[in-house]
């Protein structure tokens, strides 16, 4: 990726830079809840003050969490972050790219997403939820040691047999923070069909507005090749480009 012109180093999907970001690793506060308490107790709201500290992000269970438990599982753990937010952006766009398994994600108290799958990412706009100065974030994740729930080669076992491996349970990839404007791409794709021929490229945005244009720049070994500004008549839209290399 780092001939790419939008690659940062330490972002987690450089494909999708843009400027204005926040890589939410590093520490965070963490809580084994063996006895299940922690929504009577309201941890989302009064978490625990005599918590650990995990090195998001890596699961308990591996040694650069600082934590390193791996003989120890408990089904439901949670995760606290204390963030700075201006509140001037129109949305805050957070993206969690791996959580094992299920994950409740608390704004301020107040649960606004539920995810299920540790192998695929997930976001959340909590900007509804946020307010000028201090905001917490709060996970709570459940990972118990069935052998019906999607696993990989993680084990179900207390130890270590054949190929299935020491478990990872909670936060075990990337956290990142956008803050982005009114209307913005959610998701692009790109393919190439035939060679020198033809660019398929698919936008969505978050929600359609008039007047839209995006601007398509095409650059190869830093040379523009191409560039086109094109009307968005729609929240979804695939269009094609023509274009040579050489």
């Amino acid at each position: 990726m780092k001939h790419t012109l939008s690659y940062r180093f330490g972002h987690p999907n450089p494909q999708f830079f843009r400027e204005n970001y926040k890589v939410l690793n590093g520490e965070w506060d963490f809580v084994f809840d063996f006895l299940d308490e922690g929504i009577d107790k309201e941890y989302n709201k009064n978490f625990p003050t005599d918590c650990l500290k995990i090195n998001v992000p890596f699961p308990y269970q591996a040694k650069s969490s600082l934590i390193g438990q791996d003989k120890t599982h408990c089904d439901v753990v949670w995760y606290r972050k204390k963030i700075i937010l201006d509140n001037n952006s129109s949305h805050y766009k957070l993206t969690f790219f791996g959580v094992d398994y299920i994950t409740f994600v608390y704004v301020n108290g107040i649960k606004v997403a539920t995810h299920e799958g540790a192998y695929d990412s997930f976001s959340v706009d909590i900007k509804p939820f946020v307010k000028e100065g201090e905001n917490e974030i709060v996970l709570r994740c459940l990972d118990r040691m069935h052998v019906d729930q999607i696993r990989g080669k993680q084990r179900w076992r207390d130890e270590t047999f054949e190929c299935f491996y020491t478990e990872t349970s909670g936060i075990f990839k990337d956290v990142l923070l956008e803050n982005l404007n009114d209307t913005y791409i959610d998701y692009f794709s790109f393919k190439a069909r035939g060679f020198n021929k033809t660019l398929t490229i698919k936008v969505n945005l978050n929600e359609y507005k008039p007047n839209l244009k995006l601007h398509i720049i095409i650059s190869l070994h830093g040379k523009k090749i191409h560039s086109s500004l094109i009307p968005l008549t729609k929240k979804e839209q695939a269009f094609n480009i023509v274009f040579f290399f050489f």
